[in-house]
């Protein structure tokens, strides 16, 4: 047996003797058609199987009613909470998303918003992989509306929704400085990356503050995909740096490096003092627990408001909020 044959407008036209017009309009709930004709061919619609055909209505007005999200890593709970949360805000506004992942690879980046562009979305929001310019150059030349979310070009005139990830350093370091520790693992990402290259500098602001010097030592750069802060907590340990306590780019980073030290049974280590960065455990009850910094406004429903204002042009002039952050506690 074939595929069964789409409904069409016309299908309801012969079943209910309206015309595909009135018909059009029904569904519409244009109110030109009575109640009584348009409830009865919406029924009529629903009894056939009627599905609207959005590809149609994009030809007609020019919008799909559709923005790609473009993440590094799906995997990420912060990054999957992430997109739940545009997704939300999106339907709100009677528009779905696509999901890309890019891997943190500038290649799949490229590659994801090329196939988001041919599928004429109305909008993107990149959480951009920052080794060059690129692909935010190629947007750019595309046209099409777009939004940074988590991580901005400090030299270019782009729109970008991040943290305050200057202060977050510092809320980070600074209660770990309050507690007593004067040797502060830092476990960061990469530099090229805006996040960070600012949680380090709050990092060692944090230091200069409470007049602790920073050892460079301690201070490692490391890739943010699985993996790479495990083999950096072992690099440490193998040299043997006296380290009392450990800022991590990230929760997931944290729980990483945790887990690498259980497992590795170093008991001088089991109470080490952590502090991640995204509060996943605010969303997902992971059994640890630690001090994170977290986002106090609506990262999600910013990037969205603020594309809606770009794709229905209303906004002109690009511009990059910085978000509110502020320390949670266990």
């Amino acid at each position: 047996m074939g595929p069964k044959k789409r409904v069409t407008l016309k299908d309801i036209a012969e079943k209910t003797g309206y015309t595909i017009n009135t018909i059009s309009r029904a569904l519409k709930d244009k109110n030109d058609i009575s109640l009584k004709t348009r409830k009865h061919i919406r029924e009529m619609a629903k009894e056939l199987g009627y599905v609207g055909d959005s590809a149609a209505s994009a030809l007609r007005s020019g919008k799909t009613k559709t923005i790609a999200v473009i993440v590094g890593d799906i995997s990420n709970p912060f990054f999957g909470s992430q997109v739940r949360d545009i997704e939300l805000a999106a339907r709100e506004n009677g528009y779905t998303i696509i999901i890309y992942n890019t891997g943190e690879q500038t290649e799949w980046e490229k590659r994801a918003i090329l196939s988001a562009y041919s599928r004429r979305v109305d909008g993107i929001i990149l959480c951009p992989v920052q080794e060059n310019k690129d692909n935010i150059l190629l947007l750019q030349k595309l046209g099409v509306p777009f939004i940074l979310a988590g991580r901005y070009f400090k030299d270019m005139e782009t729109d970008a929704i991040v943290w305050n990830d200057i202060k977050a350093g510092e809320l980070a370091a600074s209660h770990l400085a309050g507690l007593g520790h004067v040797n502060i693992l830092y476990i960061g990402g990469p530099l090229y990356i805006s996040s960070g290259t600012d949680r380090l500098r709050g990092f060692r602001n944090a230091h200069r503050e409470k007049g602790i010097p920073v050892n460079e030592n301690m201070i490692r750069i490391t890739n943010i995909t699985a993996g790479a802060s495990g083999e950096a907590i072992l690099q440490v340990l193998r040299e043997g740096l006296p380290f009392t306590a450990v800022v991590a780019f990230s929760d997931l980073m944290a729980y990483e490096i945790l887990y690498t030290l259980e497992n590795h049974a170093y008991d001088r280590y089991t109470h080490i003092s952590i502090v991640g960065f995204d509060d996943i455990r605010e969303k997902i009850l992971f059994p640890v627990n630690f001090p994170s910094i977290r986002c106090i406004e609506d990262e999600a429903e910013t990037c969205v408001d603020i594309l809606m204002q770009k794709i229905h042009g209303r906004k002109n002039s690009p511009s990059v909020r910085f978000l509110d952050v502020e320390l949670r506690l266990p």
